[in-house]
């Protein structure tokens, strides 16, 4: 009996010393697994009010590839994907217009887990509004052409005034629409332009943009033929001709004046005269009314 109890306890020893040195060879090789680098710079981006684009730094070379998380307010962090190992991007679609989401990312490899990054967070938009641009075409009309990002308009509505004027509602177009041209306008005018988008009881911002349409009858208009070259210290400016620029402050005028050579020199908007020393007088020879509000025709004289 006694040699009995004897050989349980000598069995029971030699299982512990067993089990103890199992214990410890997985103590010490989970002490030796690198560790992986945190991503970085993690940041969102509106795409549309159901898109946002995640952008992150990878700073690891041992990944598996990184899960990306995301919470919605007052609710607790999910996994929302895993994406393979040096991607540094992903969209989260599907989501609600005029949420908020806040959203963290971590590298994993089959053995451990990143720290996670910097959090980021970001409302989706109820709706977007387009962006306008506008221009002449051959029947001296104005076209009007946009852009959008939204996922949810279902139509745009469209004001025109002139200079000085109030806004008037020019039409309302449907979501498939991407132009529209204005026939009634007349030449010599300013013209301005906004648009929304809408869905529902929804509205967008406005996008705005104004355009001159020139003048087509020539005969009508002042007589700009040549009449002599400019001077500039008593010397030449290059003669007839030269490269075309457009300015519309102080500063770059000046800068292209210093660049010397032949120019034409285009000032858009009013530039007040100085007569500080070292500075150029702009004389006034014609003031003619074009887009985007006035150019200016100049004497430069040194002072």
């Amino acid at each position: 009996m006694l040699r009995s109890k004897v050989k349980w306890i000598i069995l029971l020893m030699f299982l512990l010393q067993i089990v103890s040195g199992c214990s410890s060879k997985q103590t010490t090789d989970s002490t030796n697994i690198p560790p992986i680098a945190v991503p970085t710079n993690l940041k969102a981006e509106i795409l549309s009010e159901k898109r946002v684009l995640l952008t992150w730094q990878d700073n690891s070379n041992n990944e598996d590839g990184f899960k990306v998380e995301r919470k919605e307010e007052e609710k607790d962090w999910i996994q929302i994907a895993v994406v393979g190992f040096n991607t540094v991007n992903y969209i989260d679609s599907n989501l609600t217009p005029g949420k908020t989401y806040s959203y963290r990312v971590r590298a994993y490899n089959s053995s451990v887990n990143s720290d996670y990054s910097n959090e980021v967070s970001i409302t989706t938009p109820l709706i977007i509004a387009p962006e306008l641009s506008l221009s002449i075409d051959e029947n001296n009309h104005v076209k009007l052409y946009w852009t959008t990002k939204s996922e949810v308009t279902q139509g745009y509505v469209i004001d025109k005034k002139e200079e000085n004027g109030d806004w008037q509602e020019l039409l309302t177009l449907d979501v498939s629409s991407k132009s529209y041209t204005d026939p009634d306008v007349i030449s010599g005018k300013v013209y301005w332009y906004r648009i929304k988008a809408f869905s529902s009881n929804i509205e967008s911002d406005y996008s705005e943009a104004y355009v001159y349409v020139p003048l087509i009858n020539p005969s009508n208009s002042p007589d700009f033929s040549l009449l002599g070259f400019a001077t500039l210290n008593c010397g030449t400016t290059g003669g007839e001709g030269g490269t075309v620029v457009y300015v519309s402050t102080g500063v770059e005028l000046q800068n292209e004046i210093n660049k010397g050579g032949p120019r034409i020199i285009y000032v858009n908007g009013t530039i007040t005269p100085q007569n500080n020393n070292n500075k150029y007088v702009i004389m006034p020879l014609i003031t003619v009314s074009v887009f985007p509000k006035f150019t200016f025709y100049f004497y430069l004289q040194k002072v």
